[in-house]
């Protein structure tokens, strides 16, 4: 024989329901807004790392002193998400390069190197002056970073 449900009975499951819908909902969204923030976050740490690398072999491009570029490139590399770090001078030769083994997939990131002006100082004749941003063009830097860590923390998070 079948009992119906209670007016008590039917709210209180109505109640659990749409509890559970909102939990799973929010859970849901949460997610994926972390793992959007984080990704976002590590694109914008890992282009700031090649912008600073950028504005770091700008005295060795001028110089072209081989060993302080290679220097700058094996200190980086002390990050465990890198997996390489290549140096070019403006004719697109690379000066120094560094990589390690790496698992899964790779993201690039590039930028380049550009004599930047302080106070008065001109640019040098024989460098091309870029006329946006006035500044000659020395060279560019190009870093790989693993995607590994990147996503076993989305799998933990999961």
């Amino acid at each position: 024989m079948t009992q119906r449900l209670g007016f008590l009975a039917r709210l209180l499951l109505v109640g659990f329901f749409l509890i559970g819908g909102a939990v799973s909902a929010l859970g849901y969204i949460g997610f994926h807004m972390i793992r959007d923030y984080t990704a976002a976050r590590f694109g914008e740490r890992n282009q700031f790392m090649a912008d600073n690398l950028a504005r770091n072999c700008e005295l060795g491009l001028l110089i072209e002193d081989h060993r302080m570029l290679q220097r700058l490139a094996d200190n980086l590399m002390t990050d465990e998400s890198l997996v390489w770090v290549e140096i070019r001078n403006a004719r697109g030769e690379v000066i120094a390069r560094t990589q390690k083994a790496s698992k899964g997939p790779i993201t690039l990131r590039e930028a380049p190197v550009r004599l930047r002006k302080i106070g008065d100082m001109a640019i040098p004749a024989g460098a091309a002056a870029d006329t946006e941003t006035s500044s000659a063009m020395l060279g560019s830097v190009r870093i790989a970073f693993s995607l590994a860590h990147i996503q076993a923390l989305s799998r933990d998070l999961a």
